[in-house]
C-alpha cells in the first residue's frame, strides 16, 4: 500500500537589504547576455527600442517574428550592452534633502539622471511622491571627459567595414533582405485604474514620465483613479522587404497549464510570523495574528488532505512582512522544484512571488485581495478573493433578475474615486444584462435619492461607497425621509465595510433590510462547521475566525484541484471558489459572489446566491 506523507515545517531567515533587479532578468543565451523581457499589455516594438536603448534591427535579429508586432505574454530577448551595464553598476549615490516645490522631473535634470533611476533608488517615491525635508538617494555628479563620452557614443563597431571579410562572405542571400519597419504616431486615451501610478503607466506603455507629463499638462507625477491620460505611442505601420523567418512555437495561454503529476509535491506558504522579532506591536501584531490563524486552518486542512492520500511537504516560511526577506526566501533550495506557493499577504511581496512563478512556471495562490494587473499577463497567479469590481458587477446581474419596483442607483461623490469605479462597473453590468425595463433604473445622487422613493412599490437603493462619512450621512437622510417611505418596501444595497467598519447603527441597517455582496460567507450553525470548530479548539485552544476558515479553504481547495484531482468537491468553510481566467494570457480570479442580507440583526444569504 502506498505510503502517504504530509510534512509541515517552519523555516525563517533574517531580513537583509535586497537590491531590486534592473529592467528585466539578465540571462545568457548562445554565449551572449540578454534582458528577458516579458511583454505586457501596452508594450510595443518601438517602446522596447526606447526603453532598452537598443536598435529595432538588433531586437528583430535576435527575435525573429517580432517585426509583426509583440504579443502580450511573449518573451523578447534584448541584447545587453556591456558598456551601459558597467555604467549602471558603478553609479555612486549620496543623500539629498528635498527642498520646497521640487519635483521628480526637476531633480532628474538637476542630478543629470532620469525619473526612473530616482524611483529605483527610492522605491517609496512611486507611491508617496516627494515631500519637503525628505532625504532621498541621488546619483553623485562627477566630472567626466565629455569628449571621450562623445567619441564612444558615435562609435558603432557593427557598422565599420571589416577588411578581413571577403566579398563572398559579405554577399547577402537573395532570400534574406533588409528589414525595415515604418512606424506611425498614434494616441491612446487611458483611464487610470485604482492601483496605477504614472510610473507604472509609463512602464506599461513604454513612454517616459516627462513625456506623459508634457502631453497631459501635469504639474506633478500624482494622478487619480478615473483620470483620462493621453498616451502617445508608436505603432508598427508597414513592413518593407522583410526576410522570411522560421515559425516560432509560442506557448498556448488559452488553456490552463498542464503540470506533471508527481508522487510527491512541495508546497510553500509565505506568512508574516515575525519570529525572533524583539518587538511585535501595532500593525505587525495584527499581521502576526492573521498569519497564526491562517496557519491553524491550514494545519487542519493538511490533515484532511493526508486522509485523501496527498503525499506532500508543506513548509511555512516567515516573511517578516518584508519584501527583501521574501526575495531571499525565494533563493532557498526548497523553491528549486516547488509546486505551489501560497502567499504572501503584502502587495509588494505578492508581486515579487508572481514574477518568480512566471519565470519558473509555478502556481501561486494569493490568500488576500491583490492588484488585478498581476493577473493580466501571468497565467500562474490565482486570486482567491473576488475583486470588489466583480462583486459590483455580480450584484448588478443579480438585481436584473428582480421583478417590479424601482432600482435607485446613487452615484458617489467625485472625491470617492473607489466608489465611482464600483458605480460604473455596476451600471455597465446592469445595462448589459437587463433584458426588460423592470425594475426601472433611476440614477441619482446622495442628496436627491429620497425624492425617488415610492411608498407603493419596492425600492432597491444601491449605494456602493465605503466612505464612512457619506454612509453615515446617507442613513441619517434615510431616517429623515421615513415619513415618505414604507420600510417594508425598502432594500438598501451597500458594501460589507458598512458593518465591519461600524459606520452606522445595526438597527438602522436592519430596519432598511441592508444587503451587500461579498466573496465569503460562513454558517456557524452548520454541523460540519461546528465539528471543525471543536477540532480547532482541541488542537489550538482558539475559536473559529474567518482567517482560520480562509486559510483552511485555500490549502484544501487548491491542493485538491491541483494535486489530488479526484473530482470530489473539497470541504470548504467560508468559500465557494469559482475560478475564471481574466484573459487568454492571464491568470485566474475568484468570481464567486454571495449576496448577504440582514434579517433580525442576523446575516443570511439571499436566495440561492448562484452567480
Amino acid at each position: 500500500m502506498r505510503k502517504f506523507l504530509i510534512l509541515i515545517t517552519f523555516i525563517f531567515v533574517n531580513g537583509f537589504l535586497w537590491a531590486q533587479p534592473g529592467i528585466s532578468k539578465k540571462i545568457e543565451r548562445n554565449g551572449k547576455f540578454y534582458y528577458e523581457h516579458h511583454v505586457q499589455k501596452g508594450n510595443t516594438l518601438w517602446g522596447l527600442h526606447k526603453m532598452y536603448n537598443v536598435s529595432i534591427e538588433e531586437i528583430i535579429r535576435d527575435n525573429p517574428g517580432v517585426e509583426n508586432g509583440v504579443k502580450e505574454g511573449q518573451i523578447v530577448y534584448i541584447p545587453v550592452k556591456d558598456k551601459g551595464q558597467t555604467q549602471i553598476n558603478k553609479v555612486k549615490t549620496t543623500y539629498y534633502t528635498v527642498q520646497k516645490k521640487e519635483t521628480l522631473y526637476g531633480l532628474s535634470k538637476k542630478f543629470n539622471t532620469t525619473i526612473d533611476e530616482l524611483i529605483r533608488l527610492n522605491p517609496e517615491l512611486e507611491k508617496e511622491g516627494l515631500k519637503k525635508g525628505q532625504k532621498i538617494l541621488v546619483p553623485v555628479i562627477e566630472a567626466v571627459d565629455h569628449h571621450q563620452i562623445k567619441d564612444e557614443e558615435v562609435r558603432d563597431d557593427e557598422n565599420i567595414a571589416n577588411p578581413f571579410v571577403t566579398e563572398e562572405e559579405e554577399r547577402i542571400d537573395e532570400e534574406e533582405k533588409e528589414i525595415k519597419i515604418v512606424f506611425e504616431d498614434s494616441i491612446v486615451r487611458h483611464q487610470v485604474l485604482p492601483h496605477e501610478t504614472l510610473y507604472s503607466i509609463s512602464k506599461r506603455f513604454m513612454v517616459s514620465i516627462p513625456e506623459l507629463m508634457k502631453v497631459n499638462n501635469l504639474k506633478t507625477t500624482k494622478i487619480h483613479t478615473g483620470q483620462i491620460l493621453i498616451i502617445p505611442i508608436k505603432k508598427e505601420k508597414t513592413q518593407v522587404a522583410v526576410r522570411p523567418v522560421p515559425d516560432i512555437e509560442e506557448e498556448d495561454f488559452t488553456e490552463e497549464y498542464v503540470f506533471e503529476e508527481k508522487d510527491h509535491y512541495k508546497i510553500a506558504v509565505l506568512l508574516p510570523f515575525y519570529l525572533n522579532t524583539k518587538e511585535c506591536k501595532g500593525i505587525k501584531k495584527i499581521y502576526r495574528n492573521i498569519a497564526l490563524d491562517f496557519y491553524s486552518g491550514m494545519e487542519l486542512a493538511a490533515q484532511e488532505l493526508m486522509g485523501k492520500g496527498l503525499n506532500a511537504t508543506i513548509r511555512f516560511f516567515d516573511t517578516k512582512g518584508d519584501s527583501a526577506t521574501i526575495s531571499k526566501l525565494l533563493r532557498d533550495k526548497f523553491f528549486d522544484d516547488v509546486d505551489l506557493i501560497i502567499g504572501p499577504i503584502n502587495k509588494k511581496g505578492i508581486s515579487r512571488v508572481a514574477e518568480f512563478c512566471f519565470e519558473n512556471k509555478v502556481r501561486c495562490v494569493s490568500p488576500v485581495r491583490i492588484n488585478m494587473d498581476l493577473l493580466e499577463s501571468n497565467p500562474f497567479v490565482y486570486a482567491s478573493i473576488t475583486p470588489k469590481v466583480v462583486l459590483a458587477e455580480n450584484l448588478a446581474k443579480a438585481l436584473t433578475k428582480e421583478t417590479g419596483g424601482r432600482l435607485i442607483l446613487i452615484k458617489p461623490k467625485s472625491k470617492d474615486q473607489k466608489g465611482l469605479v464600483l458605480y460604473e462597473a455596476f451600471l455597465k453590468a446592469y445595462k448589459d444584462n437587463a433584458e426588460n425595463v423592470s425594475p426601472v433604473l433611476i440614477e441619482t445622487n446622495s442628496k436627491d435619492f429620497n425624492v425617488h422613493i415610492s411608498r407603493n412599490q419596492m425600492n432597491r437603493i444601491v449605494y456602493l461607497t465605503e466612505d464612512k462619512y457619506d454612509v453615515s450621512s446617507f442613513i441619517n437622510q434615510m431616517n429623515r425621509s421615513a415619513f415618505r417611505a414604507n420600510p417594508g418596501k425598502i432594500e438598501i444595497y451597500g458594501m460589507k465595510k458598512w458593518i465591519s467598519g461600524n459606520y452606522v447603527n445595526y438597527s438602522y441597517l436592519d430596519k432598511y433590510h441592508f444587503h451587500f455582496p461579498t466573496s465569503m460567507y460562513m454558517d456557524y450553525a452548520d454541523e460540519e462547521v461546528i465539528k471543525f470548530h471543536h477540532k480547532l479548539r482541541d488542537l489550538f485552544k482558539i475559536d473559529l475566525s474567518k482567517e482560520v476558515a480562509h486559510g483552511h479553504d485555500v490549502l484544501n481547495y487548491f491542493a485538491n484541484v491541483f494535486f489530488i484531482k479526484d473530482g470530489e468537491k473539497p470541504f470548504l468553510l467560508i468559500n465557494d471558489f469559482k475560478m475564471e481566467k481574466v484573459s487568454e494570457q492571464g491568470g485566474y480570479q475568484n468570481t464567486k459572489t454571495f449576496v448577504i442580507q440582514m434579517q433580525d440583526l442576523k446575516l443570511v444569504p439571499k436566495g440561492n446566491n448562484e452567480d
